[in-house]
């Protein structure tokens, strides 16, 4: 009530509902938007792109100049002759 007799009702509104849309409606930040003379500066958020392209395209089209890693080369010896490949000893006694 004491702002309301130093500020008009129209700018004390305003700082109010910009008090309100920043999450502190409190005393002390009604009264410093009215000191500094904010309450009728509508500041746009950053979008946090800096203005920067979006990348629509998809991983596909994203990742199309990407030339793959080598994979590991497979040996495909042991499979040929038969063994069944899980590198354990036999044991003749078995």
């Amino acid at each position: 009530m004491g702002l309301a007799t130093k500020h008009s009702d129209l700018r004390l509104e305003a700082a109010c509902h910009k008090a309100a849309t920043a999450g502190d409606p409190s005393y002390r930040t009604i009264r410093n938007i009215l000191v500094a003379g904010l309450e009728d500066i509508d500041q746009q958020r950053p979008t946090g792109d800096a203005g920067a392209p979006a990348f629509l395209h998809g991983p596909d089209a994203l990742f199309a100049d990407v030339i793959p890693f080598p994979g590991p080369e497979v040996d495909t010896a042991d499979e040929q002759d038969g063994e069944s490949g899980d590198d354990e000893p036999t044991n003749a006694a078995s």
